[in-house]
C-alpha cells in the first residue's frame, strides 16, 4: 500500500512538473510575441488638416466600427476583465486625459492602424489592423483626420492585460492569428490604390473591406453570434435583388420582414453610404463563388 501510494506522489509530482514546464514554455512563448519589436519605417501620407466629424459615408464608415470597441465617443473602455482570461481595453483615442490622442504623432497613427503596432514597435492586440492595412493612402489619411479632430473625453482605461487562459488559446490556435495582427501582415507590401469610384466589381470589392469584418475573407459568415450570414450566391441573398439589397441596409428590414439586430449588423451605420457605393457592394458580392453552407 505505501509502495503504490509512493508512485502516485512520484507520478503527482511529475504531472504538476510538466504542467508547470508547459505554463512556463507557453508563457515564455507569448511574452516573446507580446514583445517583440517590429521596425516599420515612417510612411509619407498627406493628413488632411480638417475633418468633417458630421460626414458618414466611405471610408468613414469604418469609424462605426472603431466604436464598436473604442465606444461611441471613442474614449476607451474595458471590454473584457477576467482573472484567467486577463484585461482587454481598447484604448482612449482621443486627446484627452488618458487618450493615446495626446501623444501620437502622425507617424503612430499609421504604425498603429495599418501595421497593428505601438509607437514602441511593439504589437497591438485585437487591434484589426489588418482591415484597415488594405485602404489606399488618402483613406486612410481621412480615417486619421477624422480621429484626430475628436474633441477630447478624460478616461484613464487600463493596460491591456493577457491571462494564462488567453495565452493558452493564443498558442494552440483558439484564438484567430490575427488577435496580434502585426504577425499576419505584410508589412512591406505596396499599399493599394483606391479603385476609381463607380459601379464596378473592383470598386464593390475594396468597399466590401467593411462586411469581410464579420462575413469573412469568403462572405460565407458563420453559425456563431457575430461571424454574420452568407453573402455569396449560395446563402440567403441569392434570392435577393439588388433593390431589396439596397433596401435592407437602408431601413434594417430583410425582404421576409426580419429586423436586422444593429448590434450584429450594424445597417444604421452602414446606411450612410452612398447608393453607388452600395450598389457596387452588391455587384461584388454577386461575382463570388456561390458557397453553400448550413448557416443562411
Amino acid at each position: 500500500m505505501q509502495k503504490a501510494l509512493r508512485w502516485i506522489g512520484i507520478a503527482l509530482g511529475v504531472a504538476a512538473g510538466l504542467l508547470a514546464a508547459g505554463a512556463g514554455l507557453i508563457y515564455f512563448v507569448t511574452e516573446t510575441r507580446l514583445n517583440r519589436v517590429y521596425q516599420i519605417p515612417p510612411e509619407p501620407l498627406i493628413i488632411p488638416a480638417e475633418a468633417d466629424l458630421a460626414r458618414r459615408d466611405w471610408p468613414l464608415t469604418l469609424i462605426a466600427f472603431c466604436k464598436d470597441c473604442h465606444g461611441d465617443d471613442l474614449g476607451g473602455q474595458v471590454l473584457e476583465s477576467d482573472a484567467l482570461f486577463g484585461v482587454f481595453s481598447a484604448s482612449n483615442l482621443t486627446p484627452g486625459q488618458g487618450g493615446v490622442g495626446r501623444t501620437y504623432s502622425d507617424v503612430d497613427w499609421v504604425r498603429a492602424l495599418r501595421h497593428g503596432v505601438r509607437p514602441n514597435g511593439k504589437p497591438l492586440v485585437g487591434m484589426p489592423s489588418n482591415v484597415f492595412n488594405r485602404l489606399s493612402d488618402s483613406d486612410l489619411g481621412l480615417l486619421i483626420a477624422y480621429v484626430k479632430a475628436l474633441p477630447p473625453v478624460d478616461r484613464e482605461v487600463p493596460p491591456t492585460r493577457v491571462g494564462p487562459l488567453a495565452r493558452l488559446m493564443v498558442v494552440t490556435g483558439g484564438i484567430a492569428p490575427d488577435v496580434l495582427p502585426a504577425e499576419v501582415i505584410d508589412h512591406a507590401a505596396a499599399r493599394p490604390d483606391a479603385p476609381t469610384p463607380g459601379l464596378t466589381v473592383e470598386y464593390g470589392r475594396y468597399v466590401a473591406v467593411v462586411c469581410g469584418t464579420c462575413h469573412g475573407e469568403d462572405m460565407s459568415g458563420g453559425p456563431e453570434a457575430g461571424e454574420g450570414m452568407n453573402l455569396t450566391p449560395g446563402g440567403a441573398l441569392g434570392g435577393w435583388t439588388e433593390e431589396q439589397f439596397v433596401q435592407t441596409l437602408r431601413t434594417g428590414v430583410a425582404p421576409d420582414g426580419k429586423r436586422l439586430d444593429p448590434e450584429q449588423m450594424p445597417w444604421n451605420d452602414i446606411q450612410e453610404m452612398t447608393d453607388e457605393q452600395l450598389r457596387a457592394i452588391w455587384l461584388y458580392l454577386r461575382s463570388l463563388p456561390a458557397i453553400e453552407t448550413e448557416h443562411r
